[in-house]
């Protein structure tokens, strides 16, 4: 289970921990690519661009963006220029296609395309139950369930 780009980084760094999935207003590739609906990588390199001079600015931009509030007043640099560059080149979408997926994503999401669920993870069970890009936060019941359904009986 990961939300985000906590799914991204699972399913780059470790493939083998998982062979159903729970994805939470994630995905396996954030940036768009040839018949892919992601966001514009131009997004992330101007974050990336501007994380040097003011890091907390992009932070709280993006927290903002999502509903999650202000960013705390030193973040760590490193591990956000980290974050946003597999934000940038992170591609998991050949690993991702044998796994079982159920994936939970928000109505009006403004980190995540609409459409881009239903095309990041095919074939898979997508649902929407709340608003916006925080589903853990909107609608835990909803998370608890998809876990649930997705634990073998």
């Amino acid at each position: 289970m990961g939300h985000s780009l906590g799914v991204l980084w699972l399913l780059t760094r470790r493939p083998e921990w998982c062979d159903r999935l729970v994805s939470v207003n994630g995905f396996p590739r954030f940036t768009s690519a040839p018949g892919y609906p992601g966001v514009p990588v131009r997004s992330v390199e101007r974050m990336l661009a501007r994380l040097p001079e003011d890091p907390k600015g992009v932070l709280d931009a993006f927290r903002t963006r999502c509903g999650a509030g202000r960013a705390p007043d030193d973040p760590d640099v490193d591990a956000l220029r980290q974050g946003l560059e597999l934000l940038r080149d992170g591609d998991a979408r050949d690993i991702v296609t044998d796994k079982g997926v159920l994936a939970l994503a928000g109505h009006n999401d403004l980190i995540l395309p609409p459409n881009m669920m239903e095309l990041a993870f095919p074939g898979a069970e997508v649902r929407y139950p709340a608003e916006g890009h925080l589903l853990p936060r909107n609608a835990p019941e909803a998370v608890v369930q998809a876990v649930r359904d997705m634990v073998p009986r």
